[in-house]
């Protein structure tokens, strides 16, 4: 691939080769699948460290401004035009102030991957050319009847189809409620 682009990835045997290695140092590391292996293998690269934080983050976002984060140590792995951006701990990659972190501007980018499927295009609507939401293997997902859950109440709005959300408003003082649900055959009602 020639066009730069940014990738984070949370692997804290990855940044630990990184940093033995040494800034500017040729890295071979073994990266991903560590988090999650259920739907995602590990991917070995070779390329240049570059560990450039302490990581700690301060979002921008309108969301989260000024709200900090710790991802533990980063490493910036350089593999060709990627810049793999490697951490101990995960981290919300929603906020450009992530990558900003280490001193990797998104807006220079060809490709930003974050682990996110909607709350990131606040963050980046204002720049990105285009936003493109991935439906990957994993926790990641944006269709959220492929997550297992466990140990929550059903039904569940949205991972159970058949239940729409029950909507109740009040119109001003005293003049009585206004009440939408889904009727058996799926009409609201």
């Amino acid at each position: 691939m020639t066009e730069r682009c940014l990738v984070p990835v949370v692997d804290a045997a990855a940044v630990a080769k990184a940093i033995e290695a040494g800034v500017g140092r040729e890295v071979r590391a073994t990266v991903g699948g560590s988090v999650d292996p259920r739907d995602n293998g590990p991917v070995v690269i070779t390329g240049r460290g570059h560990i450039l934080s302490d990581g700690h983050c301060v979002f921008s976002d309108q969301k989260s401004r000024g709200t900090a984060r710790r991802m533990g140590r980063p490493a910036v792995i350089e593999v060709g035009s990627i810049s793999v951006l490697a951490t101990e701990r995960p981290a919300f990659t929603v906020d450009p102030a992530f990558f900003r972190s280490v001193g990797l501007e998104p807006r220079e980018a060809r490709i930003v991957v974050v682990m996110s499927p909607f709350q990131f295009r606040d963050s980046y609507r204002g720049f990105a050319r285009m936003l493109c939401v991935v439906d990957t293997p994993g926790p990641s997902t944006p269709r959220l009847e492929r997550l297992e859950c466990r140990h929550v109440s059903r039904p569940l709005y949205p991972v159970d189809a058949d239940l729409g959300p029950e909507i109740q408003t009040t119109i001003g003082a005293g003049r009585g409620h206004w009440r939408a649900g889904r009727a058996s055959d799926g009409t609201i009602a």
